[in-house]
């Protein structure tokens, strides 16, 4: 458990912040609109569409825990706080003082550098606001296009786990405070 959390990062394009119930519709949309790109990456994505219900229970969840410092999920919106570009967070998933930082792109705003820009800002964040190690981000090894924000974000790579599933291996990488590098383009982040 983490005991604070951040509540707020912003970056040059972005505000990252916890979901809240308002947030369920255009949470949905996203989704719904970016299933086809998200459903060879992310195995939550075999459930979806979800109805707008279940949406408002699941943020509900997400909040409590948030709350209850267990796991910290986040909406990735744009400066003005009003469109939802993708999801992101911090899971306490990885053992003792690391976090892992989960991320996907609604499919209308792929290849515009929102993941990076949003994975340095909780990378900063994290590390120097929440009493952690490491930071690691993990992904399947044919997603080429997410591989690349651990690698110009200065994270070491740390190979490939084999899960349950021999389909879906995945690569492992690992920042901690003294690794990190700060990168202009991305600055200023505020926590």
């Amino acid at each position: 458990m983490i005991e604070n959390h951040l509540t707020r990062i912003t970056t040059k394009r972005l505000i990252i912040r916890p979901y809240e119930v308002g947030d369920a519709l255009e949470l949905k949309t996203a989704i719904d609109e970016s299933l086809e790109h998200l459903l060879p990456w992310m195995p939550w994505a075999k459930y979806e569409p979800e109805p707008l219900g279940d949406k408002i229970a699941r943020i509900q969840e997400w909040e409590t825990n948030f709350k209850q410092h267990k796991d910290f999920f986040y909406g990735i919106f744009s400066s003005n706080n009003k469109t939802l570009i993708g999801s992101t967070g911090l899971h306490p998933r990885r053992g003792p003082g690391k976090l892992e930082i989960g991320y996907w792109i609604r499919a209308s705003f792929i290849g515009k550098g929102y993941a990076t820009e949003a994975a340095y800002g909780l990378t900063k964040a994290g590390l120097f606001s929440l009493p952690i190690s490491h930071l690691l981000i993990l992904m399947s090894d044919h997603n080429l296009r997410s591989q690349r924000i651990p690698e110009k974000l200065n994270y070491s790579y740390l190979g490939i786990k084999k899960p349950g599933d021999p389909k879906r291996p995945t690569k492992i990488f690992e920042i901690s405070a003294e690794e990190f590098i700060e990168i202009p383009q991305y600055e200023p982040v505020q926590f």
